[in-house]
């Protein structure tokens, strides 16, 4: 394991994404941090560390998704606070959103926008959806009819949705 993550972050992929306890083994597989064991307990805030780490090393946009979704590139750590818990219990979701994140990476080359703004904007992008699809769904909602109601505002979500509703914090730069 500890090789094959050395051989992907060598081919310097652009933005890193997993939640926290992945992130967590990701940092322990490179041997730039330090973990007493990895499982699904740990909260985003607690792979900060190792998620600068990662960034700097690496020279990489770094995001740790959880209830609230940390994004650096070892520098400065931006906050996306929109989302919700239920989204954990959907299969793919990472996936998806680490799919969306690279479409927004791409779409934003060439502009001032940095990988590290476009990964923030894809996050809140999936998670106002999530919301919003929380809001309109019948209570109580379980991961079935959330799954399908999160595939609506994907597809239904405009631009002044996710510009009214988006939630986003500066954590921490490289000198705090």
């Amino acid at each position: 394991m500890a090789n094959l993550c050395k051989e992907l972050l060598a081919l310097k992929p652009a933005v890193v994404r997993g939640n926290a306890s992945e992130i967590l083994a990701l940092g322990a597989a490179t041997g730039k941090t330090q973990t007493r064991g990895v499982d699904s307990s740990h909260g985003a805030e607690d792979a900060l560390p190792a998620a600068r780490a990662i960034a700097s090393l690496h020279s990489c946009v770094v995001a740790v998704s959880g209830e609230v979704d940390f994004v650096t590139d070892g520098d400065c750590v931006a906050m996306v606070h929109n989302g919700d818990a239920l989204l954990q219990a959907i299969t793919a979701t990472g996936c998806s959103v680490t799919a969306l994140i690279a479409a927004f990476v791409v779409a934003a080359r060439g502009t001032p926008e940095s990988d590290l703004v476009a990964t923030a904007h894809a996050l809140a992008f999936f998670n106002v959806a999530a919301e919003a699809a929380l809001e309109r769904l019948p209570k109580p909602v379980g991961p079935g009819s959330f799954r399908v109601g999160l595939l609506d505002q994907l597809y239904l979500l405009r631009g002044e949705d996710i510009a009214s509703r988006a939630k986003f914090g500066v954590y921490a730069t490289r000198s705090d």
